[in-house]
């Protein structure tokens, strides 16, 4: 799931990252806050439009399956 999230990301598909998360799923932003995940990913889809993401990579805590944080380099605005 996490190699399909930063592909996602760095081919910019905000569909098929909206398809990774369940329903109910939550994601975290220091701009947006907490809120769905899906909603949240094609909120940064519309915001980004012609912005260049890429990934450099997923942290994940010791034995927590349930959150991740992504570290991506600085975006390229066009």
């Amino acid at each position: 799931m996490l190699r399909s999230y930063m592909d996602g990301m760095a081919a910019r598909d905000y569909l098929a990252i909206k398809s990774l998360f369940a329903e109910d799923r939550t994601a975290t932003s220091p701009f947006l806050a907490l809120m769905p995940a899906r909603e949240f990913f094609h909120r940064l889809g519309s915001a980004t439009k012609g912005n260049v993401i890429t990934p450099i990579d997923v942290f994940l805590p010791s034995g927590d399956l349930q959150h991740m944080v992504a570290c991506f380099a600085p975006f390229r605005w066009p």
